[in-house]
């Protein structure tokens, strides 16, 4: 006889009973982890408390440096800034600015700031271009840009804004 043969003669064919015995069924003493109801009631990040809210929003400015050095080091995550951030909060924003350093709304200089920053330029870059129009503004200018960008894109990690 083969080797096969002499294998399939050794094993013992099962029944259905011996496959599905009811060992389980004899085990009703032993308790497993006691079961926890599931909480769908459960906050969110996005569903904070105004308060919560507030807070965390307070927090995270104050995380966010004043000083030139430390802000311009600061690692903004680019995945975070997109169109959608760029006209709603950026745009707008450098616009009220441009407006008010210039006396007159800018678009030109509007669009090539935010060019440059969809283009991920560093804030030293761009304090440096913009330099030539705004003169003794230009830094203060670009480090309240920088601090929104960093606000902006935290929050929005952080699920405080949409």
């Amino acid at each position: 006889m083969s080797a096969e043969k002499l294998e399939m003669q050794k094993r013992k064919r099962l029944t259905v009973k011996d496959v599905f015995n009811n060992e389980d069924d004899k085990s009703e003493g032993r308790k497993g982890r006691p079961l926890v109801p599931l909480d769908y009631e459960a906050k969110k990040p996005a569903e904070l408390t105004v308060e919560d809210k507030r807070a965390a929003i307070k927090q995270l400015i104050e995380r966010i440096p004043t000083d030139k050095l430390e802000l311009f080091a600061w690692p903004l995550d680019w995945d975070q800034v997109d169109k959608t951030l760029l006209d709603s909060r950026i745009k707008p924003w450098v616009n009220k600015k441009i407006s008010e350093y210039i006396g007159e709304e800018e678009a030109t200089l509007t669009e090539f700031i935010c060019q440059k920053v969809m283009g991920r330029s560093s804030a030293q870059s761009i304090l440096t271009d913009v330099a030539m129009v705004l003169d003794d503004e230009a830094q203060t200018f670009v480090m309240k840009m920088w601090r929104l960008l960093v606000y902006e894109t935290e929050a929005k990690k952080a699920g405080l804004v949409k």
